[in-house]
């Protein structure tokens, strides 16, 4: 029975939630793994371990399949060392814990910054790569590899040499 008070007093209604599938643990990871799927591949072809293993602890700003072909070039046709430092672009020292996350440039393994705005009043994150804005659409996915962001789009630019003021997020 559901009860709906919308008018002032209490009606009986029809019931229209449905059920949803609890998926296992081993479903969700496998469901994720297929959501970046591409990325990873292009870390396993880039060849970064000297530079995680050296960085320990790190925070992924991993995008989603769909942010590929968003780029006005495949990536696969791109020169590897450009592949490389764009891998390099999404992973920064540490774990960086959304809640923790306040507005202002971060250094990247890569050597280059992003900036990250986070609107106080909506809780979201947004990157800035001087040519790219990306969302983070789903935060804090602790792995073997690092903590997680998925992202929307692709990290492609330059060092982000500006501040962001005032964004309506």
């Amino acid at each position: 029975m559901v009860l709906d008070f919308s008018s002032g007093s209490a009606k009986v209604v029809e019931n229209t939630a449905t059920v949803i599938e609890e998926l296992s643990e081993e479903e969700l990871s496998k469901a994720f793994a297929n959501a970046f799927s591409k990325f990873i591949k292009l870390i396993g072809k880039v060849g970064i371990v000297k530079e995680l293993q050296e960085a320990g602890n790190v925070t992924i700003f991993t995008p989603f399949n769909e942010a590929f072909d968003k780029l006005p070039t495949k990536i696969e046709d791109l020169p590897l060392p450009t592949q490389r430092k764009i891998v390099l672009k999404h992973f920064v020292k540490g774990f960086v814990f959304k809640k923790n996350i306040k507005s202002g440039p971060i250094k990247t393994l890569g050597g280059k910054y992003i900036y990250l705005a986070r609107n106080a009043d909506t809780d979201k994150v947004k990157i800035f790569s001087q040519s790219e804005l990306s969302n983070i659409k789903v935060s804090d996915i602790k792995t073997e590899f690092g903590l997680v962001h998925l992202i929307d789009t692709i990290l492609t630019g330059n060092t982000a040499r500006f501040f962001v003021k005032g964004l309506d997020f």
